[in-house]
């Protein structure tokens, strides 16, 4: 059995900004939630079993998949590194370790 995840990008451009960031990450609490699921009704005690199972497709919608940071947003505030160090880059490995 393979579960696949889809992630459908549907906001005008797909910007990461503080929202969309937020949004990104309760859909991989969800996924993640998910895999604990599995692994606990399977009786895996470890998940890295569960890794070659499952699968998450991520696409935009229109024109765009994303057209990246939201400057304009992220500028607004007082401290715009703190978005990259403290939101951002912590999506990326989240990304890349889901």
């Amino acid at each position: 059995k393979v579960t696949i995840f889809r992630m459908a990008l549907i906001k005008g451009q797909n910007n990461f900004n503080y929202e969309s960031v937020a949004e990104w990450n309760k859909a991989f609490d969800l996924i993640e939630g998910e895999v604990k699921r599995v692994a606990q009704a399977e009786g895996q005690e470890q998940q890295a079993h569960l890794l070659t199972r499952l699968a998450l497709i991520l696409h935009g919608t229109g024109h765009y998949f994303s057209t990246g940071l939201d400057l304009v947003a992220i500028n607004q505030r007082p401290e715009p590194s703190e978005f990259l160090a403290n939101h951002f880059h912590p999506l990326l490995g989240r990304l890349l370790t889901l």
